[in-house]
């Protein structure tokens, strides 16, 4: 497994620099290279694959009605099949918001099932992740320290081998059906301009 340490140290090998025994955030490139690090990190997890995505999560409302969200928690919504289309939930302030209740409160006596995309700390990570997350900031960070055009586009080509590694890792340990959705995860999904774009 990788740790943060030899992710930076790859990440300053890419622009030439020598690599460091411990990360003192004192040193510029060592701040910059650790805040891209975490950057990526994030980015990539917000994509909710099957490593950190769950269905069905229970989420049970506090004595006030109130349901706090965890900081780790990237993406969140009820699930519309098990909680029978009821809610329409947003994270907003921390805390979950029905918006066709227009309320924070929710029943106290279930607690709610939500679909979650969860953000973990680089190093628990599968090895495939930390590859292509570590990649994608090396050539981040190249970018902003170095500014070389090859550099950048010589990156590019492995870190999109990378990703289709992870691709095949999440194929692999998933149990999707033929439209690409784990039974009871929502498989609804509304028109929206931007995936026709996208296409």
């Amino acid at each position: 497994m990788t740790t943060q340490l030899q992710a930076v140290n790859q990440m300053l090998t890419g622009i030439g620099q020598a690599p460091v025994v411990s990360l003192d955030i004192a040193n510029p490139e060592i701040a910059l290279a650790l805040s891209i690090l975490d950057s990526m990190n994030r980015e990539v997890q917000g994509e909710g694959w099957n490593v950190n995505t769950e269905i069905n999560y229970p989420f049970t409302p506090a004595t006030n009605g109130e349901i706090t969200v965890p900081s780790n928690v990237l993406q969140i919504s009820d699930n519309k099949n098990s909680n029978v289309q009821q809610y329409q939930t947003v994270l907003r302030d921390g805390k979950l918001y029905d918006k066709i209740a227009h309320s924070f409160i929710f029943p106290t006596a279930n607690p709610i099932l939500c679909d979650v995309v969860w953000l973990f700390d680089f190093e628990d990570l599968p090895q495939v992740f930390q590859d292509y997350v570590t990649q994608k900031a090396a050539r981040t960070f190249a970018g902003s320290v170095v500014g070389s055009k090859e550099m950048f586009q010589f990156n590019q080509v492995d870190e999109a081998m990378l990703r289709a590694n992870c691709l095949a890792y999440d194929t692999n340990t998933s149990a999707v059906n033929i439209f690409g959705v784990e039974s009871g995860q929502n498989y609804y999904v509304s028109y929206t301009p931007f995936r026709t774009i996208a296409r």
